[in-house]
């Protein structure tokens, strides 16, 4: 397969005059400069296709025509056969679909070919395609507004396109929902087979099995190839709500939470908003401390501890050596001091004593992401891991 994106590339990229292969290029040049670089790929390899000259690039790309696309930019083989069972073999479409069904991220009994297919699984097919790993982690969620609206079986894929520079999005969004361009397509397939080129490894020829399990740093560029940003994975404390409390109070439902718990959720919100800190990231922190409310630990429910807080002077794990509060919302209260002790802001009322123990040391009030926490909050290094995908973005899919 290596060979194959040789020599596509060389095609693609090698000399300086362009191919012409429609009549109306000029027309399309000037409406998408972005995808010029893209297209000229895709027709020059007679990867896109178009009628009576015209390249339809505005046109959304229906599945089937996504297949053909990827099955002749990585030169994927016909298996002779799928499992799904909406497809002919009498179909002009058929060989591709066998060809790319190895490599779909989701294994589905139809494959409608006829549809639109959208952002998310087009970048996830090609992430696959390449060899890119399924696991995600929690890097999407620094780019990206709307992260969390991504499948989660596509984020892995995702997250690794976007650190290589495969996919951009549009002033902050990925718009994984949003239906597929021709346009868009072809610049994806480019950027992708150019990648390709440079793994050390060739894409894989068949159904893949491994493969990395973390996305490497890089800096991909915007859709006009000016900016550019190093990502990061890191999840910010401070800001408004991206999860609203009635999808906070239906995930802990899903959860099997106590009554007590899920009925305090409405006063994480209340004290987020005149503090600048998310609630939804302490609701999480305080479904993983008190196991949604049953507390299991040494930490009893009449405590109205959400969130392991110790006394001052104290660093063992006896039940005494933590606070009590005299109501639960007095304990929200009292969690939402003690993070802003890690953050920055000022404390609501009279903190708590363990506050001034926090206030002590020389990097408080520098905390600045849900990462940053493990080894200060928790000496747990896997602390904000667990938080964030056993809790926080399971909370934002409802």
């Amino acid at each position: 397969m290596k060979k194959i994106i040789s020599l596509i590339l060389l095609s693609a990229f090698a000399g300086s005059a362009a191919v012409t292969v429609f009549a109306r290029t000029t027309d399309w040049r000037a409406q998408y400069p972005w995808a010029i670089t893209g297209v000229e790929f895709c027709t020059q390899n007679n990867i896109l296709t178009g009628d009576g000259g015209d390249l339809m690039l505005e046109d959304r790309l229906t599945r089937s025509q996504a297949a053909k696309m990827v099955a002749s930019a990585f030169g994927l083989a016909d298996t002779g056969s799928n499992s799904y069972d909406d497809t002919d073999s009498a179909s002009w479409d058929y060989e591709y679909i066998n060809a790319v069904e190895p490599y779909m991220p989701k294994k589905e009994t139809s494959f409608n070919g006829g549809d639109d297919i959208m952002r998310e699984e087009f970048t996830a097919l090609i992430g696959s395609v390449l060899g890119y790993s399924s696991d995600y982690d929690n890097m999407l969620h620094s780019v990206f507004s709307d992260a969390s609206k991504i499948d989660y079986d596509y984020r892995g894929y995702v997250s690794r396109a976007v650190a290589d520079g495969i996919i951009t999005g549009s002033n902050g969004n990925f718009r994984p929902k949003a239906y597929l361009t021709r346009a868009e397509a072809c610049t994806i397939i480019s950027r992708a087979a150019e990648k390709a080129q440079s793994l050390s490894t060739p894409a894989p020829t068949s159904a893949p099995t491994a493969a990395p399990t973390a996305a490497p740093t890089a800096s991909p560029s915007d859709n006009t190839g000016s900016a550019q940003t190093e990502f990061t994975g890191s999840t910010n404390i401070l800001g408004e709500a991206q999860i609203s409390v009635e999808q906070a109070q239906a995930w802990a439902r899903s959860r099997g939470a106590t009554d007590k718990f899920i009925n305090i959720a409405p006063t994480y919100w209340y004290y987020g908003s005149i503090t600048g800190i998310r609630p939804e990231v302490l609701y999480a922190q305080a479904a993983l401390e008190t196991g949604y409310g049953t507390y299991t630990g040494v930490v009893s429910e009449d405590m109205n501890n959400w969130a392991g807080i110790k006394v001052y002077g104290r660093n063992d794990d006896a039940k005494d050596a933590h606070e009590s509060f005299a109501t639960p919302e007095e304990g929200v209260r009292a969690h939402f001091n003690h993070m802003a002790a890690y953050v920055g802001v000022e404390p609501v009322g009279e903190p708590h004593g363990r506050y001034k123990s926090v206030k002590s040391m020389s990097w408080a009030g520098t905390v600045r992401t849900l990462e940053e926490l493990s080894g200060k909050w928790c000496p747990d290094p896997e602390y904000a891991q667990k938080i964030l995908t056993g809790c926080l973005i399971p909370m934002s899919e409802f």
